[in-house]
């Protein structure tokens, strides 16, 4: 699984470093907390670095641990926000093109890459498969909660 928060550069922009820290310890002891859940499947996770994290996991459980990180991570959200951001849904922010707009609050995208229906012989091409679903999960505009999702293509 490839993890990355949505949203976060805004979020450290409008509450600061030290708060986006505790966002990234937050997901850290998210996934961290699965170990125990899965302690009978192989299930390995590392810190990326900045907003990125990867879990290397046993198939079976890929898709009920990424569902169990995207929720635990929803359901904090108001821990990070003040009361009426979290209410409002979303924070006032500067884009990427410095224009002031709504960005959501932060959820994640899971990218969920598997050697289950086709040979990959390089681990670059799980990076790309993983890059690709992330795309397309944050391609969807103003969406509300974290995504995850599996990729089930063939060679």
């Amino acid at each position: 699984m490839y993890i990355d928060i949505d949203n976060f550069k805004v979020y450290n922009d409008s509450y600061g470093y030290l708060k986006g820290d505790v966002v990234i310890k937050k997901l850290a002891a998210i996934i961290k907390s699965l170990y125990d859940k899965f302690k009978d499947e192989f299930y390995l996770a590392g810190h990326i670095g900045g907003d990125d994290f990867i879990v290397l996991c046993d198939c079976k459980i890929a898709e009920k641990a990424a569902d169990n990180i995207a929720f635990s991570f929803d359901w904090a959200l108001n821990e990070f926000y003040s009361e009426i951001d979290y209410k409002n849904g979303f924070i006032e922010g500067v884009d990427r093109k410095g224009e002031k707009r709504e960005f959501s609050l932060m959820s994640l995208s899971i990218a969920i890459v598997s050697n289950e229906t086709k040979l990959i012989s390089h681990y670059g091409k799980f990076i790309d498969i993983a890059f690709e679903i992330k795309r397309y999960l944050k391609s969807f505009k103003n969406r509300k909660g974290s995504l995850f999702l599996k990729d089930r293509r063939k060679d």
